[in-house]
């Protein structure tokens, strides 16, 4: 807990296990869609039939309800300036633009017409519809995409995609850290539950002396959006439910982190093989992780070193993308990222930079990469993690971060 504070107050779990709209826990054999395909049986198809599966399903769910509060005053987008409500707009244009089937909860790979996307992606879109629920939007539309999660399904995590049984270590951290941000936001246990069952498997990845491989297909190095995200989920589930072993797994990982992908500047490298050869990219989320690590220790120890190396590394990332157009080159995904766990240090240790640098940001994505006709962030060259601007996971990620920015300030210490 914070050094003089009162201590973190945990959402309440109900009473009962109260069944949530839409949304099954993955134990169930329940069929929530109706398409006459249980869930189990769906888990032991192959990948490829599991996505056929899922397409058919998404057919069948056209035309569910508005992923939205309300709609906002003027629907084209024009002269719009809240956050909230540029994030609404970046929603509907992802539904609108990239929805498979006219499903609002399924969309297509980025780069084909039908496959749906991967759990990636799909993850970052989760965060973004977690954010808006938080704000009055739809839950049922969070639900949705938690079970629709349920046919990537491999044990206790998720495979990345079509026609691989690989499950990346990285990617259900995000899907993880979106089930306790929907637990906060509900006090729904089934949400912790769900994060819980993914953290299981987020830490078989983890290596003997430190640190976690970035997926199971390849066990040769130790990547910071591997190592950062699920240290950021054990901390989270250590404050919802007081499980020790979740804080020393978290303070295992900021230390190996600190010890080997530390760079002299300050910013943290990409990766680190198993020959010794690191990998020095610098990304904008491999910094975003690791202070809000640092920023989820120093609230559950109230040691002042982990807020110090928290905003140590902010400064050096805000003196490093400030230059050189850097930040504007940066895949949103990677920005959204950076800019949520920057709020949390803003909640705790508040700086004007971090807003300065998150709403410049935010009012020139509007302004020079939004396109007016499609609402998709496309112009401008904004920086883009496929091969074109504008796929499902940077417009899910920009609609994220407005979402993000648009919550109240007392919420966002406990982003990650």
């Amino acid at each position: 807990m914070l050094v003089g504070a009162a201590p973190i107050a945990l959402p309440q779990r109900p009473q009962a296990d109260v069944e949530l709209p839409g949304f099954e826990h993955p134990a169930s054999i329940a069929d929530p869609a109706g398409s006459g395909f249980g869930r189990s049986f769906v888990a032991t198809l192959p990948m490829p039939a599991r996505w056929a599966v899922s397409a058919l399903d998404g057919a069948v769910r056209a035309g569910v309800d508005a992923i939205v509060p309300e709609e906002s005053d003027t629907p084209d987008g024009s002269g719009i300036t809240a956050p909230l409500d540029r994030a609404k707009e970046a929603q509907r244009a992802l539904v609108d633009q990239r929805a498979m089937f006219g499903d609002q909860d399924r969309f297509r790979g980025d780069g084909a017409k039908v496959w749906a996307t991967e759990a990636w992606s799909l993850g970052q879109v989760l965060h973004g519809r977690v954010a808006l629920a938080m704000q009055g939007g739809s839950w049922d539309r969070v639900d949705n995409m938690f079970r629709d999660l349920e046919t990537y399904r491999v044990g206790d995590g998720f495979a990345g995609g079509l026609g691989s049984n690989d499950r990346y270590y990285d990617d259900n951290a995000w899907i993880g850290l979106a089930a306790v941000q929907a637990f906060r936001g509900t006090g729904q246990e089934r949400y912790l539950e769900h994060a819980e069952q993914t953290f299981r498997m987020v830490r078989t990845g983890q290596h003997d002396d430190g640190g976690l491989y970035w997926f199971e297909g390849d066990r040769t190095g130790r990547h910071t959006c591997s190592v950062a995200p699920a240290a950021e989920l054990a901390l989270d589930l250590y404050e919802s439910t007081g499980k020790a072993s979740y804080l020393q797994f978290a303070k295992q990982q900021a230390a190996w982190l600190d010890n080997h992908l530390r760079l002299p500047t300050g910013l943290y490298a990409d990766n680190l093989n198993d020959s010794g050869q690191l990998g020095s990219s610098i990304y904008s989320y491999n910094q975003g992780t690791p202070i809000g690590l640092d920023v989820g220790l120093y609230r559950a120890t109230g040691e002042q070193r982990y807020l110090e190396r928290a905003k140590a590394t902010a400064k050096a990332a805000l003196q490093y993308y400030g230059t050189d157009d850097r930040l504007w080159k940066e895949a949103p995904v990677f920005n959204a990222i950076f800019f949520r766990n920057l709020l949390a240090l803003h909640a705790v240790a508040p700086d004007p930079a971090y807003l300065h640098a998150l709403d410049g940001y935010l009012d020139r994505a509007w302004t020079q990469a939004r396109n007016p006709e499609t609402g998709i962030f496309d112009r401008g060259d904004i920086g883009h993690y496929e091969d074109r601007p504008g796929s499902v996971i940077d417009q899910g990620a920009l609609s994220q971060l407005y979402a993000v920015r648009a919550l109240p300030p007392s919420q966002w210490a406990r982003l990650t």
